[in-house]
C-alpha cells in the first residue's frame, strides 16, 4: 500500500488532518469527501468544504497547526484553489462545497476513484495524496546509476 505518513510523522499536515491512518485500509482518507480537517472550534471539513467555510468566516484556526506551518497550509489551499479555477476557466469562486469538489476533481480527471485525493491507496501504480505512483522495484541508492 502507498500512503502518506505525514499525519503520524509530523509536518504541517499533522496540524491540518483530523486523524492518522494506519495503512490497514485498502484506501482511506479521501480529502474530497471525508471530514478530515478539524478547526479549533471542533468543526470538521473536507478539502472542498474549507474554502466554502472560510468564505463564511467559520474557520478560526486548525487543530495542532503550529505558527511556522501556517504559510505552507495557506499556500497549499490557495494554490489548489487557483489551479482548480484556472483549469475550469472560472473567474468566480464557487459558493458550495459540491462546486469546489467538482473543480478539484477536475484536476485529476484521469482518476475517477479520487486516488490522488486519498491519503492511502491500494494500488501502488496510482498516486496517493501528494505522492507519485510507487515504482515496481526500489533500487538501493548505492546501485543507482550516477547522473552527470
Amino acid at each position: 500500500m502507498v500512503g502518506f505518513p505525514a499525519p503520524v510523522a509530523g509536518g504541517w499536515f499533522k496540524g491540518l488532518f483530523h486523524s492518522h491512518f494506519s495503512g490497514r485500509c485498502p484506501r482511506s482518507g479521501n480529502l474530497l469527501a471525508d471530514l478530515l480537517i478539524s478547526s479549533i472550534s471542533g468543526s470538521r471539513y473536507s478539502l472542498p468544504g474549507l474554502p466554502t467555510a472560510m468564505a463564511r468566516g467559520e474557520i478560526d484556526g486548525f487543530v495542532a497547526l503550529r505558527p511556522h506551518q501556517r504559510p505552507a497550509r495557506h499556500m497549499f489551499l490557495v494554490h489548489h484553489a487557483a489551479l482548480a479555477l484556472d483549469r475550469n476557466r472560472q473567474n468566480e469562486l464557487p459558493k458550495t462545497e459540491a462546486e469546489w469538489a467538482t473543480l478539484l476533481r477536475g484536476l485529476t480527471q484521469e482518476f475517477p476513484e479520487d486516488d490522488p485525493w486519498h491519503l492511502i491507496v491500494a494500488d501502488r501504480n496510482n498516486p496517493a495524496f501528494m505522492q507519485p505512483p510507487a515504482p515496481e522495484t526500489i533500487v538501493p541508492m548505492d546501485q543507482r546509476p550516477v547522473m552527470h
